[in-house]
């Protein structure tokens, strides 16, 4: 529902940045008469802001125009403005109308794309001079090129990409000497036909992309002979690629993924520059011997090929060079675990192996051979025993994700390991982690662990992810060693209780998520650092049960059963003392007063919506800072109490019982009021020295 329409703006030239979306915008008049101000006019989903701030000089013109969203039924001329920026993206009119609107414009040096546009003659009024100005028409609905709107020296990126163009004849009429960059993804093009386009791009072309468009064969490269990179991938329907490609001596990366092939293409096989091929999802059956001249070849996609029946133990052989190898999302499992592999021949040089969804049921010696591997993905297999992994000693990431592991063990003894990922694997206990002193990220989620147990000696730890487990009690004697530790999420399991409160610190958890458990207390001295809080969906009946340390910044407690805001004496004095708690959320809870927050003199945002509240009252003067401000969802009836939260940004009063406002003109700062779904029967303004004008929903049901 569309709640207000700007229809008349005056003194265009004076804005430094204009922003005009999502309007029905009627009428333009270009006004001579000077003025101060500079105006920043936005709309979102139900109110307008008008930021009217008073300048002692004028501005020479616009730095961004953004008339995004809009639909433009009357528009007078704009004269001479300068405007670096211009943005109309969604902006709905006739494309006959853009030379009317920005005749004698003097110079526009960006502009985004237009969703409507669908010939580019609309752009006779554009002068780029600059090398750097840039011209962006991606997702329009341009279906032709003219040649009337680019300058000699226009270096371009996503020029044309996602439109809706069939062929690119009229390529030949743009004067394209240097462009080095040809982004043409995302259209309609069913072929390209270049043999008559010999000295087009003054051979600077060195990036083309054709991605994602309807191409079935690719012919007459002959002109592209600096190209580095080309993007074919995602032409679904290509089927051939002829001898013209051999003539790319300089390119350095292709794409052609996503496609009809049937065989490897010979012509790539003799692209010895070649460092970068992606080949994934093809209907490729045989690689023998398509790579053996690719000898400067780095990173090789073969993922997604389902219909590979053999990759030889010669097939990788003269790939000296090759660091990555993703053969991910194919059925080589087998031959990945007969110990004759073809990546024998990659153990020197390979650092990143991509084996994911591969139908691997056990880790073959041939992986213990690569002795230089920094990264393994083996996620989503069938994997039920960790082995063969023991001379990996340079091994810096391993994820075993989504596999058949019941236990941790034979795990690479080395000091790289830093990264392990065992998530959702049907693991019991925590063991056999000793040999991996140089963990910083363990994720052990989504198993079945009842214990925290046997992590004491990992002190370079910094994040361990235990959610989703089986896990009924938080023994803090497990961390007392973990130095390191700074984010700890034992969410989404059963802790009712936690054990050896008094006698352990752990000053180095910053984040702690318990989420989702079956907590009635909270009662840890010792975390002394504690930034982050979440004790959501617990059982917690009073704040008087849970301690507030020190340090911290943010409190969720939403979806518990609190009625009251009071504190315990230690969190009192904690407050008393430094108080940095700045976000409290206590939302879904059953209070039903605002109360007890003198000591909550830095806090910025307050949740306080689902639930039983009547009145806004017992507002501190102290709550100064306060720039958020959420009470929807509750039995509120009338606003008021808000004068002295001088610094609140956004107010939501959804869903509540409202009928009537006070004036709100207190409120200097304020950015967005949400009032849908109250009773107010008539439009309340701030007032108008009030550096924001809100205007509000006229009715509400």
């Amino acid at each position: 529902m569309r709640f207000c329409a700007l229809s008349n703006i005056n003194h265009l030239a004076w804005f430094a940045r204009l922003k005009l979306f999502n309007n029905l915008i009627i009428e333009y008049n270009d006004s001579t008469d000077a003025s101060n101000n500079r105006n920043n006019i936005s709309k979102n989903n139900s109110f307008f802001i008008v930021n009217s701030i008073r300048q002692n000089s004028k501005t020479s013109g616009l730095d961004a125009f953004r008339l995004s969203f809009s639909d433009l039924a009357s528009f007078t001329t704009f004269h001479n403005i300068q405007v670096n920026k211009l943005s109309l993206d969604f902006f709905f009119i006739g494309s006959s109308k853009l030379n009317e609107f920005f005749n004698n414009t003097s110079i526009i040096r960006k502009i985004n794309f237009i969703s409507s546009i669908n010939d580019l003659s609309v752009f006779n009024f554009l002068r780029l001079k600059d090398p750097n100005d840039s011209i962006k028409l991606d997702n329009n609905m341009i279906i032709k090129f003219v040649h009337l709107f680019l300058g000699n020296t226009i270096s371009i990126k996503n020029l044309l990409a996602y439109n809706c163009i069939r062929n690119i004849d009229d390529l030949k009429l743009l004067n394209l000497n240097n462009l080095t960059t040809l982004c043409l993804s995302g259209n309609n093009l069913e072929s390209i036909e270049m043999d008559n386009y010999n000295g087009l791009f003054n051979n600077n072309l060195r990036t083309l992309n054709l991605a994602s468009n309807k191409l079935k064969k690719i012919k007459n490269l002959n002109d592209f002979l600096n190209l580095t990179e080309l993007n074919l991938g995602y032409n679904y329907d290509l089927f051939d690629i002829d001898d013209s490609i051999l003539k790319l001596k300089n390119l350095r990366v292709l794409k052609i993924s996503n496609n009809k092939l049937t065989t490897f293409p010979n012509q790539i096989s003799h692209l010895s520059t070649l460092e970068e091929l992606n080949l994934a999802t093809t209907q490729i059956v045989d690689f023998a011997n398509c790579f053996d001249k690719l000898v400067n070849l780095k990173s090789l996609n073969l993922s997604g090929n389902y219909k590979i029946i053999d990759l030889p133990v010669s097939c990788f052989k003269n790939l000296y060079s090759l660091t990555y190898l993703n053969l991910g999302f194919s059925r080589i499992g087998n031959l990945i675990e007969n110990g004759q592999s073809c990546l024998l021949y990659l153990k020197d040089s390979l650092k990143n192996l991509e084996l994911g969804s591969t139908n691997i049921t056990c880790i073959g010696q041939a992986l213990n051979q690569l002795k230089n591997l920094e990264y393994l993905n083996l996620y989503n297999n069938k994997i039920r025993k960790i082995e063969n992994l023991s001379n990996l000693s340079n091994l810096r990431k391993l994820n075993l994700s989504y596999n058949y592991l019941t236990q941790i063990e034979n795990l690479p003894d080395n000091e790289n390991l830093a990264y392990l990922d065992l998530h959702y694997n049907t693991i019991n206990a925590i063991k056999n982690l000793n040999n991996c002193p140089a963990l910083k990220e363990l994720d052990l989620s989504q198993n079945v662990i009842r214990r925290i147990s046997n992590i004491n000696k990992l002190n370079k730890l910094k994040v361990l992810k235990l959610n989703s487990n089986h896990i009924t009690e938080f023994d803090l004697n497990c961390f007392e060693n973990l130095s390191s530790l700074k984010n700890l999420n034992l969410s989404y399991n059963k802790i009712s209780k936690i054990t050896n409160l008094n006698d352990i610190n752990i000053p180095s958890i910053k984040n702690l998520n318990l989420f989702y458990n079956k907590l009635k207390d909270f009662n840890i001295s010792g975390f002394n650092n504690l930034e982050t809080l979440n004790l959501s969906f617990n059982k917690f009946k009073s704040l008087n049960s849970i301690v507030i340390h020190r340090k911290l910044k943010d409190l969720i407690l939403s979806n518990n059963l609190i009625s009251k805001i009071e504190f315990n004496h230690q969190s009192l004095c904690e407050l008393s003392k430094t108080n940095n708690l700045k976000r409290l959320n206590l939302s879904n809870n059953a209070l039903s007063k605002i109360e007890n927050l003198e000591l909550l003199s830095n806090l910025q945002s307050l949740v306080l919506s689902y639930n039983q509240i009547a009145k806004i009252e017992n507002l501190p003067a102290n709550l100064n800072r306060l720039e958020h401000l959420f009470l929807s969802h509750n039995n509120i009836q009338v606003i008021e109490g808000l004068e002295n939260l001088e610094k609140l940004k956004k107010l939501h009063l959804n869903f509540n019982k409202i009928s009537k406002m006070e004036n709100l003109s207190c409120l200097k700062h304020l950015q967005e009021l949400e009032l849908s779904d109250n009773n107010v029967m008539e439009q309340y303004n701030l007032d108008s020295e009030s550096p924001y004008i809100l205007v509000a929903k006229d009715t509400f049901a």
